[in-house]
């Protein structure tokens, strides 16, 4: 893609930017919204109109931003988009944690009950849908900046150059599991990733099916989100077999330079073109 900077009028923040509402089921297929993998969180980006206060720590890092981006005059270059979208993604993380502490473990509790897994699921998807909107609202609005802006720029984006420059600015945090080694690392994305590859084959003729034919909203909704549970369920293994969740396995894979073993560059290519073929 190209990354020449794309100009954005770059003003202080003194009105609320104007509000969308977009929907998590249905926007990514039918091209609505904005949908990027990193690290195993979809990320939608909407408006609405609740705020909440950041963190001391995440103003200050925002406004180190603001004054990268008031230097280039008002010019958001790819590195400096892919830092605003860490600050979504470390807000959506600190919404999470706070609303639902439980979440993660009752899924994965649920993990041998497909009726309860899936009622945990729909629960926890609309727990990230209104995360995403908050946290989105509140980063941009410190950029006087609207979706639309920032989608024109995260769509040049690979979802590779995403994954991989956003390495560079966010950790995920570990909480109480030892970091693993580089072989552990190395079994752990062999795992997740071709479980992954796996599972997602079984709807391949589905999703070309839906390419090629004019479906109903409701139908594109409910692909994506068989589609989504599945990711879900993907990472759940790894977590119950690991202890580590996909964020902390890619973050590895930088961390230990793993991209360049050739049987995790393989695996990992194949990944993504599945993730760029349904615009996760």
């Amino acid at each position: 893609p190209n990354s020449k900077p794309k100009t954005i009028i770059f003003t202080n923040p003194t009105t609320q930017p104007k509000s969308d509402s977009y929907s998590l089921l249905n926007k990514v297929l039918i091209g609505g919204g904005v949908a990027v993998l990193i690290g195993g969180l979809y990320y939608l980006y909407s408006f609405l109109t609740k705020q909440e206060e950041l963190s001391e720590e995440q103003q200050i890092e925002i406004e180190e931003i603001r004054q990268q981006i008031q230097e280039c005059q008002g010019e958001i270059s790819v590195d400096l988009a892919i830092k605003i979208l860490t600050q979504i993604n470390k807000r959506v993380d600190e919404v999470l944690r706070k609303d639902k502490t439980d979440i993660n473990t009752r899924r994965r509790e649920a993990i041998s009950n497909e009726a309860e897994y899936n009622k945990v699921c729909m629960e926890f998807l609309a727990l990230k849908e209104e995360a995403y909107n908050q946290s989105t609202n509140q980063v941009l609005y410190h950029f006087n900046m609207h979706i639309t802006d920032f989608k024109d720029i995260i769509n040049q984006i690979t979802p590779y150059e995403v994954q991989k420059k956003s390495v560079l600015h966010y950790r995920p945090n570990f909480m109480d599991t030892t970091i693993p080694n580089r072989n552990t690392a190395k079994e752990a994305f062999l795992f997740f990733g071709n479980k992954f590859i796996d599972e997602i084959s079984v709807f391949n003729t589905k999703i070309n099916l839906i390419m090629r034919e004019e479906l109903t909203k409701n139908n594109q909704e409910l692909v994506l989100y068989k589609i989504l549970v599945l990711k879900m369920k993907v990472d759940d293994c790894l977590f119950l077999k690991f202890g580590l969740t996909e964020s902390q396995v890619r973050y590895l894979l930088f961390e230990y330079s793993l991209l360049e073993d050739k049987e995790v560059k393989t695996l990992n290519d194949k990944i993504i073109k599945f993730e760029e073929m349904l615009y996760l």
